[in-house]
């Protein structure tokens, strides 16, 4: 990273537009400091940590309220009673995944709801079908979260594209 004017230039190989949006996370995350309270920048504050994380190239911003980071497939979720079922889901992960890691972990950024569309929902998944292409050691993106359960849309049609757009 290195500062040029007003604006942070990342030097990796990324998408221009990928640039484009640190470039917009740094100048917000810089112009948020006389807005916000003291108390924002806290450790126990997961939006300011969701911040520290893109400012620190931990994630990586894909645009709406989403972002990336590059992480393994944990066990944690499938180690419990059932040995088979632990059994099926290594397989699949190393007959047909192909291994643990890397992949790209989806995230949402609660700071920025206001982004929260399906229009850039959309281009967010295009962002990291073009992040994959370009770091082909990437073996695919996941997520977990509520947003895919199949009943979300009888409760809330509103937020049907939450599970629509990835499914598509």
């Amino acid at each position: 990273v290195r500062q040029r004017g007003s604006h942070i230039r990342l030097h990796k190989h990324l998408p221009a537009e990928i640039i484009d949006l640190y470039n917009q996370s740094f100048t917000r995350v810089l112009e948020d400091f006389d807005k916000r309270p003291d108390d924002y920048y806290i450790l126990e504050n997961r939006a300011f940590i969701q911040d520290v994380h893109v400012c620190c190239l931990k994630s990586i911003p894909v645009g709406g309220a989403w972002f990336v980071q590059k992480a393994s497939i944990e066990l944690g979720a499938f180690i419990g009673p059932h040995p088979r079922r632990l059994f099926q889901y290594l397989s699949y992960v190393i007959l047909k995944l192909g291994g643990f890691s890397p992949y790209y972990v989806i995230h949402t950024a609660v700071r920025y709801l206001n982004l929260f569309r399906p229009e850039e929902m959309e281009l967010a998944y295009v962002r990291i079908a073009r992040l994959m292409k370009q770091d082909a050691g990437v073996r695919g993106a996941f997520r977990i979260s509520w947003f895919l359960d199949p009943n979300l849309e009888q409760i809330s049609p509103g937020l049907a594209f939450l599970r629509k757009v990835p499914q598509s």
